[in-house]
């Protein structure tokens, strides 16, 4: 990188080489009128003699610095270049100032005499054009000074008065040389401290600029995120869920034994109202985990035939009790993404085609593409208008068609399919012409799955869960809770200890037969959090299965580590059974 006596120099030479056609022409009519008033006394040959030298060595001068006026940012050595002129300029100095060797003998004394005063006064019109580059200037002085001093002494010897006046006259213009280029230095220095400042100026308005920009993106994010909503759920997360799941504990226990029509009638009006308010519930909570950040994925390799296949099974006679058909086709296929997330975004999807579908088909499928997979859920519902594609999947936000219909909703489901999609890094898309059903498109990147086998289509296996001999343990401080768990363990044929505390569960350790399992609330009023128990019920008796309820937005690192299983407020009673019917490997 240059440095700064570099850039200075450079500006010093720059100069002189936009001004040296101005001096060679203020040369030229100099150099003329010397020439012509010695030229009666002299000859024409001498005089234009020493004329054509100087023409040549001032035409040699252009030809050197030719093309370089305002270039000399890119001229790799400054130094080279500045010697040459420095040398170039000498020259010229002793060329011009060689004029008395070529004809003062031949002229008379008062023609000599306006002659020397004609040279001696000669570079003080230079000044203005090599002036401003002291070397240059300095070896010009010295040369020409010292030519004309030399060619003076000669013709007139002894005659010291004059020189010791050249003498003086070098010294003053040198001294004018000089100033002028700490002048040009200090000049370019200030130039180069202004840029620095208004570098600096622009730098802080970009910030600033830049923060604005930051502070009012943050404002409407904070309007349109809502987030007073969110913490509030989060918050209240764990006591919001307690009655909901005895809600959803009792209708399963209530219409399972009941024999009455009527109660059977009210069990079943029960659990769908427990249904519909867990889809709110768990839709708010979710966009509540999502917004926290809380929704890590875990990435594992897992076949998409078997979850189409689930889905099949599940969906189907739910579809065939609406009076549409539901075809899954397996695509053969195993994806590296979140299992869990990617089965909630088509479960969102295809329960959004049941919702809004009164007749017709339902299609899951996958299709592929050059670059990705296209998973879609097909249907022939309601559909959806123009403008309503570009905000469905806005939280909150419902259609004019499907706000008005009996099916619960809050306007999340698509919003939360939209979040899961880019944090699995997928691409959600829709097409619908309303009244005539929506086809949603999931695109998957090639590289995030493989061709495999397609396998056969699984079908519904009814489920009955027998608990008889069997002893359970619920650890939960939550009385209704506690009671609505009991209640379902009791209806299928569980012995059942319920507990509100460790003191208590401790104790019942302490008498035969142990528990085959426990059922723990992950955080009690009183003790410690329920992993610390669980931790401890391994430790001094492996053989007792667990299983942990919680109600926590962010789960425990070691909960989630855990190989037990571990279930989400609101638990229904159909994913009780499932667990314990895995976890216990009973029918």
């Amino acid at each position: 990188m240059p440095t700064l006596s570099d850039q200075i120099e450079r500006r010093q030479l720059d100069f002189v080489l936009q001004r040296v056609r101005v001096g060679t022409a203020g040369a030229a009519v100099m150099g003329l009128l010397v020439a012509l008033a010695s030229y009666r006394q002299a000859g024409p040959a001498v005089v234009f003699g020493w004329y054509g030298t100087a023409a040549a060595v001032f035409a040699l001068r252009i030809w050197l610095v030719r093309g370089k006026a305002g270039q000399l940012e890119s001229l790799p050595d400054i130094a080279a270049f500045a010697t040459q002129i420095t040398w170039m300029h000498g020259l010229m100095g002793a060329v011009v100032a060689s004029a008395p060797w070529w004809f003062y003998g031949a002229l008379e004394p008062r023609s000599q005499q306006l002659l020397l005063i004609v040279l001696a006064a000669w570079p003080a019109a230079g000044i203005s054009v090599l002036g401003v580059h002291a070397r240059s200037f300095g070896a010009y002085l010295i040369c020409y000074y010292g030519m004309l001093a030399s060619a003076w002494w000669y013709f007139n010897p002894g005659d010291w008065l004059v020189v010791a006046g050249m003498v003086a006259l070098l010294a003053v213009l040198g001294s004018f040389s000089r100033d002028i280029s700490r002048l040009i230095g200090t000049i370019y220095g200030l130039e180069q401290e202004k840029d620095k400042l208004l570098a600096a100026q622009a730098g802080l308005i970009g910030s600033l600029d830049h923060a604005r920009r930051d502070a009012e993106q943050a404002r409407i994010d904070a309007e349109q995120a809502n987030l007073a909503k969110s913490r509030f759920l989060a918050a209240a997360s764990h006591d919001l869920r307690q009655p909901l799941q005895a809600i959803s504990l009792l209708s399963g226990v209530l219409r399972s034994v009941s024999a009455e029509q009527r109660v059977s009638d009210i069990a079943t009006q029960l659990a769908r109202a427990s249904a519909s308010l867990d889809v709110l519930f768990t839709s708010i909570l979710d966009i509540s985990r999502l917004e926290a950040g809380a929704v890590k994925p875990h990435i594992s390799e897992f076949s998409v035939d078997a979850m189409f296949s689930q889905l099949h099974s599940e969906y189907g006679a739910r579809a065939r009790a609406k009076g549409l058909a539901f075809n899954a086709t397996l695509p053969g296929l195993r994806l590296q993404s979140d299992p869990v997330l990617f089965e909630r975004v088509i479960r969102n999807l295809i329960e959004n085609a049941i919702r809004y579908s009164d007749a017709g088909e339902i299609f899951l499928t996958l299709h592929e593409q050059p670059e990705w997979f296209e998973v879609t859920v097909a249907d022939a519902g309601i559909g959806i208008g123009a403008e309503d594609q570009k905000r469905i999947f806005q939280e909150y936000y419902q259609s004019a068609k499907t706000a008005g219909t009996q099916e619960v909703g809050m306007g999340l489901g698509l919003a939360i399919v939209r979040r899961l999609c880019d944090l699995l890094e997928f691409k959600i898309s829709v097409e619908s012409t309303q009244g005539h059903g929506s086809v949603f498109r999931i695109s998957i990147p090639k590289h995030l799955a493989r061709r495999a086998p397609a396998a056969a289509p699984a079908e519904p296996a009814p489920r009955h869960l027998d608990l008889t001999g069997r002893h359970i343990a619920v650890i939960d401080d939550d009385a209704l809770v506690r009671d609505a768990l009991s209640a379902a363990l009791t209806a299928w044929g569980a012995k059942v200890s319920a507990c509100s505390r460790l003191s208590e569960f401790e104790t019942l350790l302490g008498y035969a037969p142990l528990p085959d399992a426990a059922i723990i609330d992950y955080r009690l009023t009183e003790g410690p959090v329920g992993m610390h128990i669980a931790q401890q019920l391994r430790q001094r008796f492996p053989d007792i299965k667990r299983v942990m309820m919680t109600g926590e937005l962010l789960l425990d690192p070691a909960l989630e580590a855990s190989t037990m299983p571990v279930l989400r407020k609101p638990v229904s009673h159909d994913q009780l059974a499932a667990a314990l019917q895995e976890l216990l490997a009973v029918t």
